[in-house]
């Protein structure tokens, strides 16, 4: 349909359609996606009104707090040998480095540093829209160092264009590794907890996950420089170490940190 001829009640009727099939929370991501379209072409003068403006979310949602615990952990991975490449090799790699998982799918052979150990997410590629330097684990080095080179993106099947069936990956996973109730992106969250309960402190985590510091004011956020690379490292190797603990039940190395 021509945009101006679309009002809120065609929305309105899409929402439904998709609650009708039992679509939760995606109504909510959906009608995002429609408010922040609208503002564009209100901007642009495209159209007169935004026919979403105060429109309230369709779907209630409860903050998540999902935590894989270790028997999960090691069901996960093991699942993921049965998924083949590149979907086991990918699940694996948001496992070991908490990163969010379209970055990861978009990861790119030329912002690797396999000698170097490290993985540069340039400003395009990433949701803070700056470059975002995360350390390589000698697992994680391990994983891609065996990956086949196929086009420029690391994880795909086309050679063009990296994966992007999540839905359909998710739902393999879950039954392969027998565990259920959890997002890929609670992998982010229980790299995080764990890295906390190996003893590394928020702002150290919060630079692995390319956050802002939680309570970071303007000047923190101008001033404050110093990405503590060194912290990041030894807590992503730490985890790495932690991580093959868990799915080889050998014993992890960690350092401990001095508060």
């Amino acid at each position: 349909m021509p945009v101006r001829e679309i009002g809120r009640g065609h929305i309105v009727r899409m929402i439904d359609e998709m609650r009708a099939r039992g679509v939760g929370v995606g109504t909510n991501r959906t009608l995002a996606h429609v408010r922040k379209l609208f503002a564009w072409l209100v901007e642009r003068e495209l159209v007169d009104a935004n026919p979403v403006a105060g429109m309230s979310r369709p779907a209630k949602e409860a903050p998540r707090d999902r935590v894989l615990d270790d028997e999960e952990i090691r069901a996960v991975w093991r699942a993921c040998d049965g998924l083949g490449h590149p979907y086991g090799p990918f699940v694996k790699l948001l496992i070991l480095t908490g990163q969010r998982r379209g970055e990861t799918a978009a990861m790119r052979w030329a912002d690797l540093d396999l000698e170097a150990g490290t993985w540069t997410i340039p400003p395009g590629l990433n949701k803070s829209g700056r470059p975002h330097l995360v350390h390589l684990s000698e697992p994680a080095r391990a994983i891609l160092g065996e990956m086949p080179h196929v086009g420029l993106c690391v994880f795909t099947t086309t050679g063009a264009k990296p994966i992007n069936s999540f839905g359909l990956l998710k739902r393999k996973l879950d039954d392969l590794s027998g565990v259920t109730g959890w997002r890929l992106h609670d992998l982010r969250r229980t790299a995080a907890s764990n890295m906390a309960a190996l003893g590394f402190p928020p702002h150290v985590i919060e630079k692995v996950l390319n956050h802002v510091t939680a309570g970071a004011g303007p000047l923190a956020r101008v001033y404050q420089r110093h990405d503590h690379a060194e912290e990041r490292r030894r807590a992503l190797e730490a985890w790495g170490r932690k991580v093959m603990e868990i799915v080889e039940g050998t014993d992890a190395e960690v350092i401990a940190l001095r508060r």
